[in-house]
């Protein structure tokens, strides 16, 4: 399983890496980090 962490400004890098990760037949988790914290705006 690869298991992904980003913050709200890093949320397409993350997206990204998750879709190859699970393209590659992978399992795979995100986490948005911090999203309390975050700017509705983000």
């Amino acid at each position: 399983m690869v298991r992904t962490a980003c913050y709200v400004p890093d949320i397409d890098k993350g997206l990204d890496l998750v879709k190859r990760s699970k393209d590659l037949g992978y399992q795979t988790t995100i986490n948005i980090m911090a999203s309390s914290a975050a700017i509705e705006t983000e």
